[in-house]
């Protein structure tokens, strides 16, 4: 396993910080987030995330 260095370490941390918000914010309901963590994870793709917000409003 590759040693990470303090730029790569302080990278995994603001990303798994990111994560948690979102996943956090789906757990109390938030369905914005939901399509932000599909987009996120490529199960959409901005097209889809553009068309849900047009929907929305």
């Amino acid at each position: 396993m590759k040693k990470l260095n303090n730029k790569e370490i302080e990278q995994t941390k603001k990303d798994i910080g990111k994560r948690l918000k979102i996943w956090k914010r789906m757990l109390n309901g938030d369905i914005n987030a939901l399509w932000e963590c599909m987009y996120n994870q490529g199960m959409c793709n901005k097209e889809d995330l553009d068309e849900y917000h047009k929907k929305k409003k």
